[in-house]
């Protein structure tokens, strides 16, 4: 050990099958050595727990455990088994096996130690303790827990989850999260937060000027709904780009799609005062696509309005 072969995937399964065999058989001393030879750090730490042996379970968990994914399954089995402070000390440590250049997420003083979180399954294990401490009323382990989902998912629920836990500091920690989700090089659900948080100025600045963006994406139209009235001409300069994208590749399909856009564009300009501005805009358009029949008739039903 360990083997030669590169199919180590393989390796690994073909092992993780003759330790079930060994389970089944009442080989404890055997599956032990194996999953240890084998780096197979949850198997033996969650064998060591079926046999009673929690304390040098959770020992071995906290010296040796390398990803997020092997304490959850271990914190899982210990809270089967009624351990309920061992598994969330296991778990809570295995936050910090996805920590940055060797910060502890520990720091409550800086939610930006809980940022670059590198493992995929640190999300999964931070619900599941999020959930589960705060079941057991431990609210500083739940906002912990609560934030490190945050920073690795960037979505909307976890969000929200923060504020469940984060109490009288809900103020501080939101400002903090909005700002690293503005410099985020993956946002996530960012548009859907600051739709709503009702942070208009910064999902127009997130946008920004670039206006090649996906024209089905609902978040784009809200964001275009609700920045009409404070950002007229960016509104503008968006709806009409999205319309035109479509009624020039003549996409019949999505034409109610385009009048949506220009429902949103009329609203701006009428923000502006530039009806006429409009009304000139619209006959040009009812002119330009007077032969596609399924486009005309909700151009000229704008123009109705």
């Amino acid at each position: 050990w360990p083997p030669a072969s590169a199919d180590y995937w393989m390796e690994e399964s073909l092992t993780r099958a003759r330790l079930r065999v060994l389970e089944a058989r009442g080989r404890t001393t055997e599956y032990l050595n194996l999953a240890r030879a084998a780096n197979l750090r949850a198997n033996y730490a969650s064998m060591l727990t079926k046999l009673g042996r929690v304390p040098d379970a959770v020992s071995y968990a906290l010296k040796s455990f390398k990803r997020p994914d092997e304490a959850l399954t271990l914190a899982t089995l210990l809270r089967e088994t009624a351990a309920h402070e061992e598994a969330l000390e296991v778990a809570e440590a295995g936050l910090d096996l996805a920590g940055h250049d060797g910060v502890a997420t520990t720091d409550m003083e800086s939610i930006e130690d809980f940022i670059e979180m590198k493992s995929p399954s640190l999300v999964a294990l931070a619900r599941w303790l999020r959930d589960y401490a705060g079941q057991l009323g431990k609210p500083v382990t739940a906002l912990k827990a609560s934030l490190a989902a945050f920073q690795q998912s960037q979505s909307l629920d976890d969000f929200r989850a923060v504020q469940t836990w984060a109490g009288a500091d809900w103020k501080h920690i939101r400002a903090e999260l909005l700002n690293q989700l503005a410099s985020a090089p993956h946002p996530g659900d960012r548009l859907r937060i600051y739709l709503a948080e009702g942070e208009i100025d910064a999902a127009v600045r997130a946008v920004g000027n670039s206006l090649e963006h996906d024209a089905h994406n609902e978040n784009l139209m809200q964001l275009a709904a609700a920045a009409h009235s404070s950002h007229p001409e960016w509104t503008i300069r968006l709806a009409m780009y999205q319309a035109s994208s479509i009624m020039d590749t003549n996409q019949a399909a999505w034409y109610a799609l385009a009048a949506q856009w220009l429902e949103k564009a009329a609203l701006a300009h009428e923000v502006l005062g530039r009806e006429d501005e409009w009304l000139a805009r619209l006959d040009e358009l009812i002119a330009r696509h007077r032969r596609k029949y399924k486009l005309v008739p909700l151009l000229k039903q704008l123009r109705g309005r």
